[in-house]
């Protein structure tokens, strides 16, 4: 028999042990699963047990707090406190209710409880139904009319109105009491009959989880026993075949390419031993085709074992890297050797800015491939018309010279002007532009616009026009270009303009010259004017002197003319007093 299950097949014998292990692990975890139940409902019935000890517990705070407000309400006489305590107990009221339905509903469903508890369960809910009846039906109303009493009283100064209330009050608060002690008692007896459910859950519990132990040493003593002996019966036939394949997989690890194992079974191993003898024969194809691979040759068949064939995929891959790395070689010598001939073209040309934008535009028209192009420069002569001027344009091998101007914005060639961005257009309209040659005329399949910018700066425009589609290596090169270019440019029309403000320069150095000239001529003429000026101001200062001499003398003549004067009218003054004396004298002698 057990040559007989050796000669079966691997799955088969992995299947038939791993049934008898699961067949002996379901049979016990069927019983751990029932053992499990058990456990469930015991712990159930004790979590039954911690709700009904927490509601009997809060049903006892709450009859004990109503019972100490129905003495404050007795015995309060301010007003606010006997709101304050009425206001208490209708909290306790919502309280009771939360507290003692649930514990109602728990002791009264027949399904939550084992049998074991069904008695407890009886007597706790009697003496629960009695403690509810004495809050319900004597409490709760004696507080009720105790609050109502006690506002008569307060609002009324009639003593003995207040007496009467008060006697009133005494009689509900001696009924109230008379069965306090009693529910008490009764609430003592549920705690009683609760610790003894507390004690029957305890022992269920520990019960049940003693045989969920056992069951579960048995179901591993049982799985581990047979999965030993399953494994030995295995091993013992497994160890010869996998050895064999083991010292081929060894090889193949150190990097062997081993010959090919002999098959004597058609169980798993042997499908083993055959996928290893292909996995060898397709290393052997692969090695080769790597091989040619690294002498360079592209071109060998090679097909993977499978699509998931990951080191055969790797080699295509890499073949396709390799012939990608050498294209993006050849378009980077491509570009690199464009470089540097445009460099020199843009190093050697000093001829004016014409012949220079006339070889840059025939040189890039040819190394392109394309058909047709022309160049377009920025015309800031004059700042207020600052315009596009096509300077060279190269067609079909033949100069062409064109005058163009075109406004920022106008057309393709002012928008890439405008937006300083390369525009390439694929899709062109039928009559858009044309491609002259001795032929005729065609339309292009591409338009390539390149604005030349460095620092921001705009300085021209290059167009090209071509019957093949520009690649990206092709743009990526003429927007590269476009910079040195552009730098070219710009320096170009710096030095034509330099030229001009020297020929300017010396031009209003030698007209400088001559009035300079005209100056030294004109100073001369100035300083004679000047010795004149300073000789005949000599000689108006001495005639200035001899005047104020004159002018002087006069003064003095004039001051000596005026002290004469004076002396006269003195002299005058002394005549008319000794006339006057004259003339009374004679009166005197008339008379």
């Amino acid at each position: 028999m057990l040559k007989q299950f050796l000669d079966l097949k691997l799955k088969t014998k992995l299947l038939i042990g791993f049934s008898i292990i699961t067949l002996v692990s379901v049979i016990s975890g069927i019983g751990m699963y029932r053992t499990l139940q058990n456990l469930e409902e015991v712990e159930q019935d004790v979590a039954n047990c911690s709700q009904l000890k927490s509601g009997v517990t809060d049903v006892k705070f709450i009859v004990a707090h109503d019972l100490k407000l129905l003495m404050e309400l007795i015995t309060t006489d301010n007003k606010k406190e006997l709101e304050e305590f009425w206001k208490q107990h209708e909290v306790l009221v919502n309280d009771y209710d939360v507290a003692y339905k649930p514990l109602h509903n728990l002791l009264t469903a027949s399904t939550t409880w084992d049998d074991n508890y069904k008695s407890n369960l009886k007597g706790i809910q009697i003496l629960l139904k009695d403690v509810h009846t004495y809050r319900t039906d004597v409490l709760i109303p004696v507080l009720k009319d105790v609050y109502i009493y006690r506002n008569k009283q307060m609002n009324t100064a009639d003593l003995k109105v207040q007496k009467g209330y008060q006697v009133t009050i005494d009689k509900l608060d001696n009924s109230a009491d008379s069965k306090a002690e009693q529910v008490f008692s009764k609430i003592d007896k549920i705690e009683k009959l609760i610790a003894g459910l507390d004690k029957i859950s305890a022992d269920e519990q520990k019960s049940v989880s003693n045989k969920a132990t056992l069951q579960n040493f048995i179901t591993l003593f049982l799985s581990l026993f047979l999965a030993i002996l399953i494994a030995l019966i295995l091993s013992n036939y497994l160890v010869k075949s996998v050895g064999q394949l083991n010292k081929m997989i060894e090889k193949l690890r150190a990097g062997e390419l081993p010959e090919n194992i002999e098959i004597h079974s058609k169980d798993e191993i042997g499908v083993i031993a055959s996928s290893v003898n292909h996995l060898t024969e397709g290393l052997k194809i692969t090695s080769e085709f790597a091989g040619e691979i690294g002498k360079g040759n592209f071109e060998m068949d090679f097909n993977p074992l499978s699509e998931k064939d990951v080191l055969g995929n790797s080699l295509l891959e890499m073949r396709t890297s390799l012939i990608k790395v050498a294209e993006d070689e050849k378009k980077r010598n491509w570009a690199t050797e464009g470089l540097a001939k445009f460099g020199d073209i843009l190093r050697g040309n000093n001829d004016g800015l014409e012949v220079l934008a006339d070889n840059i535009i025939s040189g890039l028209v040819k190394y392109m491939n394309a058909n047709q192009g022309g160049l377009f420069i920025v015309n800031d002569n004059n700042r207020n018309d600052i315009h596009l001027e096509l300077i060279a344009c190269y067609a079909w091998n033949k100069k062409k010279y064109l005058h163009m101007r075109i406004e920022e914005g106008d057309g393709l060639v002012g928008q890439a002007w405008q937006e300083n961005d390369t525009l390439y257009i694929t899709d062109v309209p039928d009559n858009f532009a044309k491609i002259t040659s001795g032929l005729g005329d065609a339309n292009p399949k591409s338009f390539l616009i390149v604005p030349l910018t460095v620092n921001d700066e705009t300085f021209g425009v290059i167009e090209m026009a071509s019957f093949n589609f520009f690649e990206q290596h092709e743009i990526d090169f003429a927007n590269k270009l476009a910079e040195s270019i552009a730098s070219t440019l710009s320096t170009a029309k710096t030095n034509e303009r330099t030229k001009v403000l020297l020929e300017q320069s010396q031009q209003q150095t030698e007209e400088m010259r001559a009035q300079e000239e005209e100056m030294r001529q004109n100073m001369e003429e100035m300083q004679a004017t000047q010795e004149e000026m300073e000789r005949k101001e000599a000689e108006m200062s001495r005639m200035m002197e001899q005047m104020q001499q004159q002018e002087e003398e006069m003064r003095q003549n004039m001051e000596e003319m005026e002290a004469t004067q004076e002396e006269m009218e003195k002299q005058n003054i002394v005549i008319a007093e000794k006339a006057a004396e004259s003339q009374g004298i004679l009166d005197g002698i008339n008379a």
